[in-house]
């Protein structure tokens, strides 16, 4: 015999209703509570109590409040889970574009990379603001660009050294 989630008595499976033998085993409130073909669950749902859990992030060990309505995880503060989620767009991004500067064929560190746009014109928007779009825009985007190191970077604006011709 179900159990009615407001009053929490027992019903019984099945009941004759208007003439006709129903069948009540998926129902989650009793005749009593909810008439039948009345529709009206959606006043009888009883509120869940938010319970504040505070829980300390394995990241970077601040202490935030979980609130599953509001997207947090249980183990990282949401700045975690968007750090991590741009440096893995970013470590697809590098990986995409051969991995080394073009100039110098720097590699050690991934933060010191640069997606330079060859023209401009071109850009639709910058890389660093790409981190939330779906791939094939940001690949798109992407072929527009090389792949520099800070250092070279700076040399190309400045004028020191000239942009290499092609890069994939």
């Amino acid at each position: 015999m179900p159990n009615c989630k407001k009053c929490s008595s027992y019903f019984p499976v099945k009941l004759k209703v208007g003439g006709k033998i129903k069948n009540l085993q998926n129902r989650k409130y009793c005749l009593i509570c909810s008439p039948y073909k009345q529709h009206n669950t959606k006043k009888l749902e009883i509120k869940k109590i938010d319970i504040e859990i505070e829980i300390k992030c394995i990241g970077c060990s601040r202490v935030y409040v979980y609130n599953r309505k509001r997207g947090h995880n249980k183990t990282k503060c949401n700045s975690c889970v968007a750090n991590g989620r741009r440096q893995r767009v970013k470590q697809k991004c590098v990986d995409y574009k051969g991995s080394k500067c073009v100039i110098c064929n720097y590699s050690k560190c991934n933060r010191a990379m640069v997606f330079h746009h060859k023209d401009n014109a071109e850009k639709d928007f910058p890389i660093n603001y790409a981190m939330s779009l779906s791939w094939n825009k940001i690949k798109k985007e992407l072929d527009k660009c090389i792949l520099l190191c800070n250092r070279c970077h700076m040399e190309l604006h400045d004028g020191i050294i000239n942009a290499p011709v092609t890069q994939r």
